[in-house]
């Protein structure tokens, strides 16, 4: 195959992997322990990243092509890991179950795209919700009041899904 198809269907796949990234930031807002998840899911990569970099090495032809492809496997498996596990904890989740939560704060907050003048009101472009979830303070982000009409101390049944690798979230 012609190296410019093949760099091409490269470019045009790390693009589209950015893109779904962007769109996957939108649901680890609304994972709770996200952090935890994608410190696994990097660590995880790191370890696929390795093998296949080892597999690769194997393969390769030439003694100066090793390193480089040793460490682009390792580092791209690295950096798209957090994407696949954010990915297949939310699509192969089980059912939304109702839980008991204790609303504590929402707040809305604005990040317009292009900065603010020291005069203009922007409308709210997303919420911070916070509330007491077995008895740790928790926090969602959102583009819709969560708690809209309650007020701090109410406790309100809020849909929890549990993800494949068990990183519970709220569908929205």
């Amino acid at each position: 195959m012609n190296y410019r198809i093949i760099s091409a269907l490269t470019a045009i796949g790390i693009i589209l992997l950015i893109a779904l990234y962007a769109k996957e930031s939108e649901h680890f807002n609304r994972t709770l322990d996200a952090g935890l998840l994608v410190r696994n899911s990097v660590l995880a990569g790191l370890v696929a990243g390795a093998a296949a970099g080892l597999f690769a090495v194997r393969r390769s032809k030439s003694q100066e092509d090793r390193l480089p492809v040793f460490l682009l496997c390792f580092f791209f498996c690295a950096l798209f890991a957090p994407l696949l596990g954010g990915i297949s904890n939310r699509v192969f989740a089980g059912e939304a179950v109702p839980v008991s939560v204790e609303v504590h704060l929402e707040e809305a907050f604005s990040k317009p795209r292009f900065g603010l003048l020291k005069s203009e009101k922007t409308p709210a472009s997303g919420y911070h919700s916070f509330f007491y979830l077995d008895g740790r303070l928790r926090k969602i982000q959102s583009n819709t009041p969560v708690f809209s009409g309650k007020r701090r101390g109410d406790t309100i049944q809020l849909p929890f899904r549990k993800g494949l690798w068990g990183f519970d979230f709220v569908p929205l």
